[in-house]
């Protein structure tokens, strides 16, 4: 099966799944120092989890996997697609 082929720059995608909008945008502010969206999308049926979009201008896939890795190894964020 092959991969899709991306072309870099591209705006790109993270969904973001936490417990706290603020922690989530401090992780944000400390850790991409360029400009970016985030949107509010989601609360769980419970009303524990918040699911959240974030998106930027990335440059390679080296990029894109660094932001991938800095948020999955944030125990302040629950998990990232």
């Amino acid at each position: 099966m092959e991969q899709a082929e991306i072309n870099y720059p591209c705006i790109w995608e993270y969904r973001i799944i936490t417990e706290s909008k603020d922690e989530v945008e401090k992780i944000i502010f400390e850790n991409i120092h360029k400009p970016y969206k985030l949107e509010f999308k989601n609360t769980s049926a419970g009303g524990k989890y918040l699911s959240m979009h974030f998106s930027l201008e990335v440059n390679d896939k080296q990029e894109r996997d660094e932001i991938f890795q800095k948020f999955s190894l944030n125990p302040k964020i629950k998990m990232v697609i």
